[in-house]
């Protein structure tokens, strides 16, 4: 290390404390250099210094509230974070997650005849419940599968959704019924928040949570109150309202973090981009004329040219009145507002005026380069390829198809995320109904918990990932399996994201169901045809 002009002034007088010196500087150079605090190479990242408490809950119902308002305004108004949002439900959720019962038969010890049917009489009360809108749907509007839609959509642009599970009597039947309630809506009183209680969430002791605060709208529409809910029925213990969040990032995170957060910013400054240059170019395609008139202009003669212009041109849109409703010339006004610019108007300048208008060529040649520079960045941050967040795949078939798995990646793992947080609460439920209804027989399954998991065991299949070449992906999974490079576990689940298990047990039903129905078909043609002595009789 080189001695500074300091260094140098302090030997000059003391030797001896200025070698100390120069020794101490490099011990602190060395520890600024840590793997953890990296000395910076210029003035801008030395003063990148964020700073995040330890407990993540720590005064946080004004900062969601913010955060919660902003997300929502550009999911309404910003075309690219609709965009984002839309190819994650469109990709994740589809129409809805539906399930396959996948009983473990394992633990159960009961012959896989009586767990198949089982499985098919689970998942046909299913069906039917889910695809009534007036059985499943707390407002009787929405089958299921949109009302996943509507609380997806809703948690990311929040970062949560309430979801309130409740038990409702159809006729002699008792079934589940779902509410979608706001993440906006979970606040705590006055923003208000304590050790136990941050962003509208309860929690206990040991950190768990136990109830929520719900903001809650009067007759009058002006007035809030906020109403504690229970998370747990206060006799039957039974999952009541459940908060699913999206975006945790931090251990012991009580509300959940919207997937525009991230990228907020820089979609706001493109949309604001946007918008210029499509008003650049709008106001660029105007003609307006601009009549310049001499300082030493004279008086016009009633049947002037001019005015008759002026007059011929003015639309009802774009023309000036006075106090009593008579059409003034587009004159520019004496106090001093601004010339508005619209197609065919003419305007006369005041004496000594002249209009200058800039030359700006619309739209900008670099325009959609820098667009698409930037998209790319979004996609990366939010884990949507470029192709895919605009929906253009004009690469080629490498390059299409490795954007697509790289969105259905993430899109499986958010499916899988969301079937376990919103999905299987409610199929669980359902199940339990069932069997307490004698409905289905599922020995042990109300005294062991395990029992109860194995018999409520579910795979959740959303849409289906778009194959470029379709034939292309099955012959490459068939030649990786032919060759002992994959197994059919591997390639099922890649290809169409199920269990080959499963999958194996269902073809095997499905063969035995086509094996029986052709026997049956045979025997009846062969009945059908007539004996050889009715051929005899007829001859």
């Amino acid at each position: 290390m080189k001695p500074n002009l300091i260094d140098r002034m302090v030997s000059t007088f003391n030797p001896v404390q200025g070698a100390k010196r120069i020794a101490a500087r490099k011990i602190l150079q060395i520890s600024a250099e840590s793997i953890y605090h990296q000395r910076g190479h210029n003035q801008q990242t030395k003063n990148y210094n964020p700073f995040f408490s330890t407990d993540p809950n720590l005064g946080i119902s004004a900062e969601v509230s913010a955060a919660q308002q902003r997300s929502n305004g550009l999911y309404f108004e910003n075309s690219i974070a609709a965009g984002i949002i839309n190819a994650m439900v469109d990709g994740a959720i589809g129409i809805g997650l539906s399930p396959q019962s996948y009983v473990k038969q394992r633990i159960l010890n009961i012959p896989k005849e009586q767990i198949a049917e089982t499985q098919r009489i689970i998942e046909t009360y299913w069906a039917i419940w889910a695809n009534s809108p007036e059985l499943c749907d707390h407002y009787h509007k929405q089958t299921f599968g949109s009302l996943q839609r509507e609380a997806y959509v809703n948690a990311s642009s929040c970062g949560d959704m309430l979801q309130h599970i409740k038990i409702v009597k159809f006729g002699n039947i008792y079934l589940p019924q779902v509410q979608n309630i706001a993440g906006s809506n979970v606040k705590s009183p006055y923003h208000c928040d304590s050790k136990r209680l941050a962003g509208g969430v309860e929690v206990d002791t040991a950190g768990r949570e136990t109830a929520f605060h719900v903001a809650v709208v009067g007759d009058d529409l002006a007035t809030e109150t906020i109403t504690r809910v229970a998370k747990f029925g206060s006799h039957t213990r039974r999952l009541t309202y459940n908060l699913v969040m999206l975006g945790q990032v931090f251990p012991g995170q009580r509300r959940g973090r919207s997937i525009l957060s991230r990228v907020a910013e820089p979609i706001i400054q493109m949309g604001r981009y946007s918008e210029a240059e499509l008003t650049k170019a709008i106001l660029q395609s105007y003609m307006t004329l601009f009549i310049e008139t001499a300082e030493n202009h004279e008086e016009h003669v009633p049947d002037d040219p001019l005015l008759r212009l002026t007059e011929s041109s003015r639309s009802e849109s774009w023309h000036r009145e006075d106090a009593e409703g008579n059409i003034l010339p587009n004159e520019v006004p004496s106090d001093g507002t601004a010339i508005t610019m619209g197609p065919g108007l003419v305007w006369n300048l005041a004496p000594g005026q002249k209009a200058s208008l800039p030359e700006s060529k619309a739209p900008v040649a670099e325009f959609w380069k820098f667009m698409e520079a930037q998209l790319k960045l979004v996609g990366m941050a939010v884990g949507i390829p470029y192709e895919v967040l605009i929906k253009s795949f004009n690469s080629s078939y490498s390059a299409s198809q490795a954007s697509v798995q790289d969105a259905a990646r993430g899109w499986k793992i958010a499916a899988n995320e969301w079937a376990y947080k919103y999905c299987q609460p409610v199929y669980e439920q359902f199940v339990e109904l069932l069997v307490k209804q004698n409905l289905i027989n599922c020995p042990g399954f109300l005294e062991n918990p395990i029992v109860r998991k194995a018999w409520c065991s579910t795979e959740w299949h959303g849409p289906a990932v778009l194959n470029v070449d379709p034939r292309k992906s099955v012959e490459s999974s068939v030649n990786a399996i032919t060759n002992h490079l994959s197994t059919h576990e591997i390639e099922a689940r890649k290809l169409f994201g199920h269990e080959w298990e499963a999958v194996l047990d269902r073809l095997v039903e499905e063969n035995s169901m086509i094996v029986s129905g052709l026997g049956h078909l045979m025997n009846k043609d062969e009945a059908s045809k007539p004996s050889q002595d009715e051929e005899e009789d007829h001859e």
